[in-house]
Formats: C-alpha cells, sequence, structure tokens
C-alpha cells in the first residue's frame, strides 16, 4: 500500500508540475536554466576539490561560484529564448538544409562569439564587486588569450547540437535541451576559469 501512495504521489507531483510548466513556459525555461547551472559550477567545484586531493575541504563550498552561475543563467536564458525566435523569423522555421546552414553560420560566427565573451565578461564584474582582492585584469587576461581558444573549441560541441536544435527538437524542448547540453559545456567553463584566473596570479 505504501508503494502504491508513493508512486500516486509522485505521479500527482509530475502531473502538477507539467501543468505548471504548461503555464508558464518561460518561467520553467529560466528555473530549470538555474538548475542545470548550479549544477554545473558544484560538479566543477567538486572536479576542482578532486584535483586538490588531501588539501581540499569537501565541507566548504564557493556560494558566490553558485550565485554566479545562477544570475547568469537568468540573465541570459531569456536572450537564447529571444535569438531562436529570431532565427525562425529570419531564416524560416524549416529543417531544409539550406535554412538549417544559414541559421547555424549566423549562430555559431554571430552570437557564438557574443555570448562567450559577454559571460566571460559578467564573471569577472561578479567577482569584481563580490570578491574581495579580485583584480579585474584577471578577467582581461581570459579575454584577451583565452576567449579566441574557447570559441574554436566549442564550435566541435556545440555544432552537432544547434544542427539537432534546428531539425529533430520541438519548439518547447529546445531550450531544455540548451540547458542539459550548457551542463556539460558549463563546467568546462567554470574550470576553465578557475584555471586561468590561477595562471593570471602567477604572471603578476
Amino acid at each position: 500500500m505504501e508503494a502504491a501512495q508513493k508512486t500516486t504521489d509522485a505521479s500527482d507531483f509530475l502531473l502538477h508540475l507539467q501543468t505548471w510548466q504548461d503555464v508558464n513556459p518561460r518561467t520553467a525555461e529560466v528555473v530549470s536554466a538555474v538548475i542545470l547551472c548550479m549544477l554545473a559550477d558544484l560538479i566543477a567545484q567538486a572536479i576542482s576539490k578532486y584535483r586538490e586531493g588531501k588539501e581540499a575541504s569537501w565541507l566548504k563550498w564557493d556560494l558566490l561560484s553558485l550565485m554566479r552561475m545562477g544570475s547568469w543563467s537568468t540573465l541570459c536564458t531569456p536572450v537564447i529564448g529571444h535569438w531562436l525566435v529570431f532565427l525562425d523569423t529570419t531564416f524560416g522555421s524549416g529543417n531544409d538544409w539550406s535554412t538549417v546552414l544559414q541559421k547555424l553560420a549566423c549562430d555559431q560566427i554571430c552570437f557564438g562569439p557574443v555570448m562567450m565573451s559577454s559571460f566571460f565578461l559578467y564573471m569577472g564584474i561578479f567577482n569584481w564587486l563580490t570578491v574581495r582582492g579580485y583584480e579585474f585584469s584577471e578577467t582581461i587576461y581570459i579575454l584577451r588569450y583565452e576567449l579566441f581558444g574557447a570559441w574554436l573549441g566549442s564550435l566541435y560541441f556545440w555544432t552537432p547540437v544547434s544542427i539537432s536544435i534546428f531539425t529533430i527538437v520541438p519548439d518547447h524542448a529546445k531550450i531544455l535541451v540548451l540547458n542539459i547540453a550548457g551542463l556539460i559545456y558549463n563546467v568546462g567553463l567554470c574550470l576553465t576559469i578557475s584555471g586561468t584566473e590561477t595562471k593570471s596570479s602567477k604572471l603578476e
């Protein structure tokens, strides 16, 4: 009886969640993005702690870093949603290869570098405002020496993701798919930030 009751409760919860998502699609997209971005940051912190070995404290976590990723996803998720609408409006919503390639080129060559530079810049401004002793020169270092390489490397990851978004993923699931892919990619970005900050501090 208890197992059946738990199954019913879980079904009711999922039904209420689906109803809420249907009524508030934009809010649901932002909430899911925030959760996944913060999860990516937690994973990155865990990887950093594992690399530090015995010196790492598993009881201390960087809450400011979590807030940084959460606030970034809150800001950028609506922008991405409007960008997808812009691509459909400009190039059409068809999935023929001519349309897909036009969207892909515009997305990766124009939007990709803008979003990546905005990401690093936002991270730097957030740290400058909240972290005592943070030098904005660390962000300048990333933008000068890491941005172009990071963008080129991102093409290998985001090109197949974008192709799937423009061809087989239904409209209502596009942001969710991007967020799930972003979970993986954002772990790398978080590690890149911590790594390049260490490099720049050594160069000073």
